[in-house]
């Protein structure tokens, strides 16, 4: 009940609901224009993603990244690699929600730069999840709606990436290359049979998202009352 009511008390929420609302009045809604595939689709990567950080796999390989780097520069080369490959996979929001507070904690306690290590991740994690059909919301519904081929949103993806990682790796030489203490070992272990369980899950929602195998019956149903 407590949960209903945050919800409820949410602005965002309120603001669209009353537009949503509003724009009843300027058309009717259909149940043809709904693409269930999209919805399906994103349900699932929503939930595998819950699924990811509750077993907290980005904060494991934070650690291990982190306990690796020695200087200022290759720990935020490390977080805005890890940024760009996770938001691939899980999304900006889940990556940014995760890796910024880890690397502020970091910092504030070595006493790290802040504002530009932390803008590069929003950055990384924006670009990393524009490279994969499945990184957001967005590129799901313009693969489903508009029947993309993988082929061809990799051959608009790949410069995107490849001109953003440039752009990033420029800001990133501007960093200084101070020396990092030691960081204090944790013990962080990932629970082997769920993790598994969850790949092989997420990659049958990720091949259906490509088009390779059938993410929902009643979407191709529609596309053939469509086309007729």
């Amino acid at each position: 009940m407590t949960v209903i009511k945050n919800v409820a008390k949410d602005h965002v929420l309120q603001i669209t609901v009353v537009l949503a609302l509003i724009s009843l009045f300027f058309a009717k809604p259909r149940l043809a224009d709904i693409n269930f595939s999209t919805l399906f689709s994103i349900l699932a990567m929503m939930t595998i993603i819950q699924i990811f950080e509750y077993l907290h796999i980005l904060d494991y390989f934070t650690y291990r990244l982190t306990s690796l780097a020695t200087t200022t520069r290759q720990l935020t080369w490390m977080f805005v690699l890890l940024a760009v490959v996770a938001a691939m996979f899980m999304t900006n929001d889940v990556t940014v929600i995760t890796l910024v507070p880890l690397y502020l904690r970091i910092a504030k306690k070595f006493k790290l730069p802040e504002i530009l290590p932390v803008t590069l991740i929003g950055m990384a994690a924006n670009f990393g999840s524009a490279f994969t059909p499945f990184g957001n919301t967005h590129n799901i519904f313009l693969m489903n709606h508009y029947h993309i081929h993988v082929g061809t949103f990799f051959t608009w993806s790949i410069p995107l990436l490849i001109a953003s990682m440039i752009l990033l790796t420029l800001f990133i030489f501007t960093i200084k290359k101070t020396p990092l203490p030691s960081v204090p070992p944790r013990d962080i272990r990932i629970q082997r049979r769920p993790t598994i369980v969850t790949c092989i899950v997420a990659l049958i929602i990720f091949i259906g998202v490509l088009g390779f195998i059938p993410s929902c019956r009643c979407h191709r149903r529609h596309r053939a009352r469509t086309s007729l």
